[in-house]
């Protein structure tokens, strides 16, 4: 087919266009085996350091991001996760950091033991891609992650996930809009992190929270309700998060803004209804973030409730 000089530019418009209307599917799959729901006690999970599969560059901050921004999110289910920090220690204590090493000389039984954990999370992290163009950019990290009971071995939750940001001036953007993305992409550690933080938001939702088992006889405390409001400030460029919440009355409430910032205090304005707000300061910026609101009881015990209509975007990016 013979293209005219003036429909060049056109072609590619409309290439991007398909790519970005096409991009967002993503491969993905679980299998989440039902010994999981029969938990009658709090069971410990350790997070192990990810393997990064051969021709990724970008393989130790990738790995980082990933697995801290997994942990973060899997800490708002009902297990009793072990301390990322102290896991690495321990295993590099004994030579066992590396994946690949510990694989070979370690059964998941006497890691178990050593780590002091019931289940043990695995991951490979298999494709990373960061590309800037002039009109188009992508980010985008492919993993697959797996809980293993570590007194069995078994596999108890598996998912492959292909998590993606993209962007082209062609799709229904403003140009302005447009070029803060592609900048935002051409910084490669704010890129890797938005991506993570999405991908192991999507992910742990498909492990299944114990807590309705483990409160049997236990009542945690009830949030009924959570709503979140995001107000941007004129001419600042700064924004203030109001977040109201309703459950039971006369408790202490905090909620976390991802693990950007944890534990905002919140008033209680009247008895069971619960009022935050947060404002950020010139160069504070933070994008797809959870929001969570907690209330905790005089027993100590803390009730949670994600906010999922969205993923919150606070300041701005300093040019």
């Amino acid at each position: 087919m013979k293209i005219l000089p003036g429909k060049k530019f056109l072609l590619i418009v409309a290439v991007f266009t398909f790519i970005g209307m096409t991009g967002c599917a993503s491969r993905q799959t679980a299998r989440v085996e039902t010994n999981l729901q029969a938990m009658e006690k709090a069971e410990w999970v350790a997070v192990l350091p990810f393997e990064t599969g051969e021709g990724i560059t970008e393989k130790i901050e990738t790995e980082k991001l990933l697995r801290k921004s997994f942990y973060e999110n899997l800490s708002y289910l009902g297990y009793l996760d072990r301390d990322i920090h102290a896991v690495d220690k321990k295993l590099k204590e004994i030579g066992l950091y590396n994946p690949k090493v510990r694989n070979e000389k370690i059964s998941f039984q006497e890691l178990g033991e050593l780590l002091g954990a019931d289940y043990l999370v695995a991951g490979t992290i298999q494709k990373v891609v960061n590309f800037t163009g002039l009109i188009y950019s992508e980010t985008s990290i492919t993993a697959k992650l797996k809980m293993i009971e570590a007194k069995t071995g078994k596999v108890v939750w598996e998912k492959e996930h292909k998590e993606a940001v993209r962007s082209s001036i062609a799709m229904p953007d403003s140009a302005v809009t447009a070029f803060k993305k592609q900048k935002t992409n051409a910084n490669c550690s704010k890129a890797y992190a938005l991506v993570a933080e999405k991908f192991a938001k999507k992910v742990v939702e498909s492990i299944i929270d114990p807590t309705p088992n483990l409160a049997k006889g236990l009542r945690l405390p009830e949030i009924k309700a959570i709503d979140v409001k995001v107000i941007k400030e004129e001419g600042t460029g700064n924004s203030v998060l109001k977040v109201a919440m309703v459950g039971d009355p006369k408790m202490e409430a905090v909620f976390d803004i991802g693990s950007w910032k944890t534990n905002v205090p919140m008033t209680e304005t009247r008895p069971g209804r619960y009022e935050g707000t947060f404002g950020t300061q010139l160069g504070d910026f933070v994008e797809a973030c959870l929001i969570v609101g907690k209330l905790t009881g005089e027993n100590g015990i803390t009730g949670t409730r994600v906010y999922r209509k969205e993923l919150i975007r606070l300041g701005r990016l300093i040019y």
